[in-house]
């Protein structure tokens, strides 16, 4: 449970309140945030030693009863390799390929596709991260 409170105004800025569960091979949560207007629930399960895993999540804006889900996955292909992907109930769906070069340098490729957008063609980044360090790093993206 987290409520900051600023001595100058006198009020609570914030309410967020939560409780998760975690397994060796799934997450779980249930949070509330934004003063009380979003509640946030969430689900992960891994599958074959943490390699392969799935995810949901749902959320509801409790002010403008708006709900969306989401539900997505990674496979950890081998040390330098992982792919994601996840698509929302408004019908988008993003991939992630992400691979490593060397040690501090890997290369992104990303695409969004959204179904109902159809008159548009679908976005594709490439990007490059090069690190010479953690605090200071890198990065070229490019975008079709």
């Amino acid at each position: 449970m987290e409520t900051p409170y600023n001595l100058a105004s006198k009020r609570f800025h914030e309410f967020n309140a939560g409780i998760r569960v975690t397994k060796p091979n799934f997450d779980g949560s249930i949070t509330l945030t934004n003063k009380g207007i979003l509640l946030w629930a969430s689900y992960a399960h891994y599958f074959d030693h943490e390699k392969v895993a799935e995810a949901a999540v749902v959320s509801r804006m409790l002010s403008e009863k708006e709900n969306v889900l989401v539900v997505g996955g990674t496979w950890i292909m081998d040390d330098k390799t992982t792919v994601k992907a996840r698509f929302d109930s408004r019908g988008k769906l993003v991939t992630l390929l992400h691979h490593k070069i060397k040690p501090k340098t890997c290369i992104k490729i990303s695409s969004e596709f959204d179904p109902k957008a159809l008159d548009r063609i679908p976005i594709i980044r490439y990007g490059l991260s090069l690190s010479k360090s953690e605090r200071f790093p890198f990065s070229v993206v490019w975008s079709s």
